[in-house]
């Protein structure tokens, strides 16, 4: 009796064995992306649409979507994720990107997971945050006289960049203009000076934001004339001031696009 219990446990034991082994492992889901591509430039303050196929081998539950931007203007973080069934799914997916979005390299990251909690494998594809938001300069006066001291206060937005300043002629006291950029700010602040040494001397200055802590940040320049005023044959004295942008490379060095400039005429 002792030998029979022993061997229907055995075989009790073999065929539960047998049924674990028929069970399919459950592989996790898998994701690819079509849309955008990689180095894909896309602009602040609009729509773009993600696309690819999610897939998995019992049931889809949902896909997520990520952006960062760690070497840009600044990081700018979003998650977002849509509810998907089936053991196939081809998805769009639309993400506005506001006004004030970072400007520069960023990452885009999307993964699926499955009904039993099984998430896939992260895709990315590089992209590229481009500033398409103009800046707003006003200038209520653009003129100055010899040894007139200009000052230019930068302000930090909530992101930690310079989106705004005031203009001011120090000598004076008097604020004589504003530059707002509802985009991606302000990356440098260039001077350009002819009134010391004459027309072929011109004295040119650029400030980097990038690295500045201070809220607000400023900085400046004074009017010197050349000792011989009857020399500028040419053209008047002046002072240029160009607020620059985050833009990509190639645009950063071709001034005056996308930079903000304003002209003030110096006098005796």
């Amino acid at each position: 009796m002792k030998k029979f219990t022993v061997v229907l446990a055995a075989f009790a034991s073999s065929l539960s064995i047998s049924s674990c082994n028929n069970e399919e492992p459950n592989d996790k889901p898998a994701v690819s992306i079509v849309k955008p591509l990689e180095n894909a430039e896309l602009l602040n303050d609009y729509a773009f649409s993600v696309e690819g196929i999610a897939t998995d081998d019992n049931d889809l539950a949902s896909i997520h979507f990520k952006l960062s931007s760690p070497n840009a203007s600044y990081n700018y973080d979003f998650e977002d994720s849509i509810e998907v069934s089936g053991s196939s799914f081809d998805y769009t997916h639309w993400i506005t990107l506001p006004p004030t979005v970072s400007i520069g390299p960023a990452i885009l990251e999307v993964y699926s997971k499955d009904v039993l909690g099984e998430e896939s494998d992260h895709v990315t594809r590089d992209i590229f945050f481009k500033d398409q938001v103009e800046p707003v300069l006003d200038t209520s006066n653009t003129f100055m006289e010899d040894l007139d001291s200009i000052q230019v206060f930068f302000f930090k937005n909530t992101d930690g960049v310079y989106d705004s300043a005031t203009i001011w002629n120090y000598t004076k006291a008097t604020m004589i203009g504003t530059c707002v950029d509802p985009g991606g700010g302000f990356r440098e602040i260039y001077y350009y000076r002819f009134g010391e040494g004459g027309l072929w001397n011109p004295q040119e200055v650029t400030v980097n934001l990038e690295n500045e802590t201070a809220n607000p940040f400023v900085t400046g320049m004074t009017i010197q004339l050349y000792s011989n005023y009857t020399e500028y044959y040419l053209h008047p004295p002046y002072l240029e001031i160009a607020f620059k942008q985050y833009l990509p490379a190639l645009q950063f060095n071709n001034a005056p696009f996308g930079h903000y400039e304003v002209l003030f005429n110096v006098t005796e």
